[in-house]
């Protein structure tokens, strides 16, 4: 995942990094002087004993005592690190959750205040709940009830954890009224490519596209409703529609001939310099959609949701155009990419407002100062030396 990854490497140039972490088949840590990578061996359970747990799919699949018993080992003999010393454990991601309690547990019985911070992605309740209501019978059913689940694990991770830190400022309000843990907002910084020089829209191909993966059942969904609600208005007879990220579409390049579907693209720089507008049609999920970065960042103006929107900082009508609807944006699209001026202006703003606010180095800095607060120490004596808890 691109945001624990970056998180843990600007982490790193704060103090060394001690990851534990599972084998991924064909999945190699990248090499870093301030990251020290352990690896466990990895084995999936079958999928199917979720369903008798208390845990969600996702966290069920990481559940392990070999994983918990070398995370409690580490954390209560920092010596068997490299640099022997401890500034603060941070678990990442729904899919790790079920190791805060226990290990919490077992460090306050050796009577060691080490802080563990629950590092969050998205309400996970609320997320997966909404995009049960997406889905048709039976799926419907078995993600509402792992939705239930997750919202639980996230609960007893939150008020286990001394500290929490989420994406959008949205999901900290949401913890906040479940449990006291302090939390912090880190918004994801950006390290993708950037279109440096000027683009202005009549110099593209009168093109919108709709970027990002479909992998997920609900990721699937959503493009399912925006592809319908464009046919419906007739906008995919008006305007070149192009669909780029992984899934399989061969049902829906079926039903919806119009659009062209790119599958994965290896250079999404080149994908989207023959875009003249970029689609977020979410009308299903939350968190932040990493992929609002990719098209700011590459002079691409947005046309999107507003509560697909909500969490990015970015205000309609200045960096992006925003809609209340499918509907009201399959309606003014084939008007809105022919307004030249108000794309170029839209794009410049929200390209502004990237560079200014979404850095990967202030996100480290925030966290290890975040540590320092739970510890109640100053700044100057932290210690050269954190643990990561994350899946490979």
């Amino acid at each position: 995942m691109d945001y624990s990854r970056e998180l843990l490497l600007s982490l790193s140039a704060q103090a060394p990094v001690h990851a534990l972490v599972y084998e991924a088949k064909g999945v190699f840590p990248r090499t870093h002087d301030a990251v020290t990578w352990e690896v466990l061996p990895y084995r999936r359970p079958s999928p199917l004993r979720s369903v008798f747990t208390n845990l969600p799919d996702v966290a069920y699949r990481f559940r392990s005592q070999a994983y918990l018993g070398r995370a409690i080992e580490l954390a209560s003999n920092p010596g068997a690190m490299v640099d022997g010393l401890l500034d603060g454990i941070v678990v990442d991601f729904i899919s790790m959750a079920w190791l805060v309690p226990p290990l919490r547990k077992a460090l306050d019985a050796r009577g060691l205040v080490t802080p563990v911070v629950m590092v969050t992605h998205n309400h996970e309740g609320a997320l997966r709940q909404e995009a049960a209501r997406g889905l048709a019978f039976p799926k419907n059913i078995l993600m509402s009830i792992d939705a239930r689940k997750a919202a639980a694990l996230e609960a007893r991770a939150n008020a286990a954890a001394d500290g929490i830190t989420t994406i959008i400022s949205e999901d900290a309000r949401a913890f906040a009224r479940m449990c006291a843990t302090p939390s912090l907002v880190l918004h994801p910084g950006y390290g993708g490519p950037v279109m440096k020089r000027d683009r202005h829209a009549a110099q593209i191909p009168r093109t919108a596209t709709i970027i990002g993966n479909r992998m997920a059942v609900h990721k699937i969904a959503v493009l399912e409703h925006a592809l319908g609600a464009l046919s419906d208005k007739g906008t995919d007879t008006k305007v070149q529609i192009d669909i780029a990220g992984g899934g399989n579409f061969t049902r829906l390049s079926r039903q919806y001939p119009n659009y062209r579907f790119h599958g994965f693209v290896d250079d999404i720089s080149a994908h989207l310099a023959e875009a003249r507008i970029g689609l977020v049609p979410d009308d299903l999920g939350g968190g932040f959609k990493m992929r609002v970065l990719t098209l700011a960042m590459h002079r691409v103006p947005i046309l999107g949701l507003n509560s697909a929107m909500r969490g990015t900082t970015f205000t309609p009508g200045t960096h992006y155009i925003g809609v209340d609807s499918l509907a009201e944006m399959a309606a003014i699209l084939p008007r809105i990419i022919d307004d030249c001026d108000q794309l170029d202006a839209i794009q410049q703003a929200a390209f502004d407002h990237c560079r200014a606010n979404f850095s990967w180095p202030d996100r480290g800095e925030r966290l290890a100062s975040f540590f320092d607060e739970l510890a109640g120490r100053p700044c100057m004596e932290r210690k050269p030396a954190c643990a990561a808890s994350t899946p490979s």
